[in-house]
C-alpha cells in the first residue's frame, strides 16, 4: 500500500530504479539479513550468567516517631498564673514549665502550723507530768473540803435534834442534809484529783496527744505536696510541640497544658511480614531510607504479635542520628530496607541491555560469530533474543527465554543496533 501511495505521488512516471530503491529503504531489516558493509559499530558487552538464587532488597514503609511523648498537665487544678515555655522550646528533665495559684495553700499552711505548735506544747506538758505546785494546790483543796465536810456534819447533827423537838420542819432538815451530801461529793472529787496528780499523766493521754501531733504533721506534708503539684515540670528532655492553655485559664487535674516529645531519640515503627521479622534480632543494624538518604538504625524490639489487619509484625528501630542537622523529625515517612534471598533460576543481564519487544515481551541483543581481524578487533553480528523479565535487582535484571549462558550481551548503544548488524566489541 505504501508503494502505491508513493507511485501516485510520482505520477506513475518514475523510473523502476527509484521504486526499487524506495522499497529497500522502507523494508525493515530481518534477523537473517546479510552483514552490512562499512565500518562495524563499536559496542560494549558482558557475558550472560545463569543464577540459581537471587538476593532481593525489599522496602517496608513506616513512620518516624519520638521514643517518648506525653501530654503534660498539673496534678492540682486551679488558675494558671504563669507558663514559662512556648511551642518549639527545648526543655530538660525537671525544668519548670508553669504554676497554678497557691494563695489558699499558704493560708491553710499557717493554720495547721499554729495547731501543731499548740498540740506539741500540750504533749510536752503531758509527758513531763504535773508540777509540785499543782500537787500542793490539790492537797490544799482536799484539806479544805474535809474541813467543810466535818463542819457540815456537826451542823447536820444539831439540825436533827431540832427536828426531833419540832423546832424546824422536815423540809428544812432535808435541805441541809442534801447540802452535806454535796459537800462530801466535792471532797471525794478533790481527793481523786490529788491522787491523779500524784500518779502522773496516764499513758493513754500521752498516746492520744502524740497521735494528734502526727496527724497535724501529716497535714503539713500534704500541703507541701500540694505546693509541688501546683508546679508543672518536664518529666524528660525534649521539645514542646503544642501549648493548649494560657495564663488565667482554670484547669482541672491532669488537663493537657503542653505536649512534649523526646525528639532527641527517634524510632521507626514499621510492619514487616512475620517470616522476615523472625530474622531480625535486637541490636542488629539495619538500613532505613529517609528523604532519599539511607541511614543506619538499630533494631530495638520485634513485637510478638501479628496485626490482623496487615498480617505483619511491628518492628521498632532506633535511629542512629550522629549529626545535628535535624533532617529527620518525628512524623516523617521512612522505609526499612531488608535484603533476602530467594530461589529462582534465570539469566542475569544488565538492566540497560533490555529493550521493549512485542506483545509485552522484552528483548536484548547478543553478538554472534566473533572473529579476529588483522587489526586485532573482535568482529561479530548482532542477534535479537526475546526474553521474559523475572525480577530486577540493583542494576541487573533476571530473565529467561531464548538467551543462553555465556552469550555476550550488548550493554551500550542498544538503541543504535539492529539484528544482522556488524559490530566491533570494545
Amino acid at each position: 500500500m505504501t508503494t502505491r501511495i508513493v507511485l501516485s505521488l510520482l505520477g506513475g512516471a518514475a523510473p523502476i530504479v527509484a521504486v526499487v530503491a524506495l522499497m529497500a529503504v522502507l523494508s525493515p531489516p530481518a534477523d537473517a539479513t546479510p552483514e552490512a558493509t562499512g565500518r562495524p559499530l563499536p559496542v560494549e558487552t558482558v557475558t550472560a550468567e545463569r543464577v540459581a538464587s537471587l538476593m532481593v532488597q525489599r522496602e517496608f514503609t513506616g513512620t518516624i516517631e519520638a521514643s517518648r511523648e506525653s501530654d503534660l498537665g498539673f496534678e492540682r487544678g486551679g488558675r494558671i498564673v504563669e507558663l514559662i515555655v512556648d511551642e518549639g522550646a527545648r526543655v530538660d528533665t525537671d525544668d519548670i514549665l508553669g504554676h497554678v495559684d497557691t494563695s489558699h495553700l499558704y493560708v491553710r499552711q499557717k493554720q495547721v502550723q499554729a495547731d501543731l505548735a499548740e498540740a506539741r506544747a500540750m504533749l510536752t506538758e503531758l509527758v513531763n507530768g504535773p508540777r509540785k505546785q499543782d500537787i500542793d494546790a490539790a492537797a490544799a483543796n482536799l484539806a479544805d473540803a474535809n474541813a467543810k465536810v466535818a463542819l457540815q456534819r456537826n451542823q447536820l447533827e444539831r439540825r436533827k435534834r431540832l427536828l426531833e423537838r419540832n423546832v424546824i420542819t422536815r423540809e428544812e432538815f432535808d435541805e441541809f442534809r442534801f447540802g452535806y451530801q454535796s459537800m462530801i461529793a466535792q471532797r471525794d472529787a478533790a481527793a481523786a484529783a490529788l491522787d491523779e496528780l500524784r500518779e502522773g499523766t496516764r499513758k493513754e493521754q500521752v498516746d492520744a496527744q502524740r497521735a494528734r501531733v502526727a496527724s497535724l504533721e501529716a497535714s503539713l506534708e500534704s500541703i507541701a505536696e500540694d505546693f509541688k503539684d501546683a508546679v508543672l515540670t518536664a518529666p524528660f528532655g525534649g521539645t514542646i510541640v503544642r501549648r493548649n492553655k494560657d495564663e488565667g485559664d482554670v484547669v482541672a487535674v491532669g488537663e493537657s497544658v503542653f505536649r512534649l516529645i523526646e525528639d532527641s531519640v527517634l524510632e521507626l515503627r514499621v510492619g514487616v511480614p512475620a517470616e522476615l521479622a523472625a530474622g531480625l534480632n535486637a541490636g542488629e543494624t539495619v538500613e532505613v531510607k529517609v528523604s532519599r538518604r539511607v541511614r543506619n538504625g538499630t533494631v530495638k524490639t520485634v513485637l510478638p504479635q501479628v496485626s490482623l489487619a496487615t498480617r505483619t509484625q511491628v518492628v521498632i528501630i532506633r535511629m542512629n542520628l550522629d549529626d545535628k542537622s535535624r533532617a529527620v523529625v518525628a512524623g516523617q515517612i521512612a522505609r526499612l530496607q531488608l535484603k533476602s534471598g530467594k530461589d529462582v533460576e534465570g539469566i542475569s543481564i544488565p538492566r540497560g541491555a533490555l529493550v521493549r519487544g512485542i506483545r509485552g515481551l522484552w528483548s536484548c541483543y547478543v553478538v554472534e560469530k566473533t572473529e579476529s581481524e588483522d587489526a586485532g578487533e573482535r568482529i561479530g553480528i548482532v542477534r535479537r533474543r526475546d526474553v521474559e523479565l523475572l525480577d530486577t535487582h540493583d542494576d541487573f535484571s533476571l530473565v529467561r527465554g531464548t538467551i543462553s549462558q555465556g552469550e555476550r550481551v550488548v550493554t551500550s548503544g542498544v538503541h543504535r543496533v539492529v539484528p544482522g548488524q556488524r559490530v566491533v566489541i570494545e
